[in-house]
């Protein structure tokens, strides 16, 4: 397990529960400013907001001002990234790609160190949550849940590969997956929601 947070901060959950700060990672030096201008400037830029991994030699981490952060098991290391945007949601896909969100909805796919611009996104609101389940990136925030789909953010329910029934395609806000893959859960202001490999059952529903 994993906990992020500013300015730039990872902490990982070992054994005996005890946490361990991850270093190497420089705190922006504004913070040390005696400009109140420049303090809150940085503060604003150097936060984390999310993490995935293939492996916790092979993690990824993402935050303000288009921060994309690699550990390859030993160091952390700050990667080029083609956006300063706020990103909020970054995925490694089961396709060997890492899968990032801003905080316009917009999508990039980066394989061996090249980024892709996957779609154009212009929502008010950016994606609170991201997973990969079944070949597939999805995401969700308060508006709706999306899956990439023949290389668009396609709604739930108009999906054709993966079509999500109209009581369930309206609960989104959090995603995760179960540690062998096999299964999603989805859920938020408007009920909870499983898919088990096969079907999605509602669990519950807001509007009940």
């Amino acid at each position: 397990m994993y906990a992020l947070g500013s300015p730039l901060r990872i902490f990982e959950r070992l054994p005996r529960q005890t946490w361990k700060e991850h270093t190497g990672i420089p705190i922006p030096s504004e913070l040390r400013s005696r400009s109140d201008k420049l303090i809150t400037k940085a503060i604003g830029n150097s936060g984390f907001n999310d993490l995935s991994g293939f492996s916790g030699n092979d993690l990824y981490a993402v935050g303000d001002a288009g921060a994309v952060w690699h550990f390859n098991g030993t160091a952390w290391e700050k990667l080029p990234f083609p956006s300063d945007r706020k990103l909020y949601t970054v995925t490694c896909g089961g396709d060997g790609c890492v899968y990032i969100t801003d905080i316009t909805g917009t999508v990039w796919k980066g394989c061996h160190g090249a980024w892709e611009l996957v779609e154009q996104g212009h929502q008010t609101l950016p994606y609170a949550d991201a997973a990969w389940f079944q070949d597939t990136l999805w995401c969700a925030n308060d508006d709706g849940m999306r899956a990439l789909e023949n290389n668009r953010m396609v709604a739930a329910h108009l999906l054709e590969k993966h079509a999500v029934p109209d009581a369930v395609a309206r609960i989104s806000h959090c995603i995760d997956v179960s540690p062998d893959g096999k299964k999603m859960l989805v859920c938020g202001g408007q009920g909870a929601a499983l898919h088990d490999g096969l079907a999605w059952q509602l669990l519950f529903s807001g509007n009940e």
